[in-house]
């Protein structure tokens, strides 16, 4: 029993550094490329329906949509993307042919985004936060 605590916490450990330091390096990335990103109009060209378990004991699943919008680019590009949030409500919150605004980076160290604050700030405002807790669980092990 003692080995398994004991990888708990070091499991625990790793992972919250691992979540910090990779949230923190998409913030910063993505606060650098802030005057670089361009804007321009996307359409919802197709949604993806996943469903994903959300209770593994009663097998309890949602539905949700991932649009894939297309745009164009500056140079006359075309290029299309899924976005990485699903939406999950019960009502469709995307419908194929809605024109959404995109954020794209030319030079592509960033993926394509929707223009919106959770897109662009969200997910690793979430890594960042989520990481210290990890890390104080695992010396609550200890």
């Amino acid at each position: 029993m003692r080995y398994v605590v004991g990888l708990m916490m070091v499991a625990f450990f790793l992972g919250g550094v691992g979540l910090f330091a990779v949230g923190v390096r998409e913030l910063t990335r993505r606060f650098g490329a802030r005057r670089r990103l361009r804007s321009a109009e996307g359409e919802i060209v197709r949604i993806e329906k996943r469903q994903e378990i959300m209770d593994s004991d009663s097998g309890r699943t949602a539905d949700f949509d991932y649009p894939e919008i297309r745009f164009r680019t500056g140079s006359g590009g075309d290029k299309t993307f899924i976005f990485e949030i699903g939406a999950g409500a019960r009502t469709a919150r995307y419908a194929i042919g809605q024109k959404l605004t995109v954020l794209y980076d030319p030079d592509g160290e960033l993926p394509p985004m929707i223009d919106s604050w959770a897109a662009i700030w969200m997910p690793n405002l979430i890594r960042t936060i989520a990481g210290p807790i990890f890390i104080f669980g695992a010396l609550f092990i200890y």
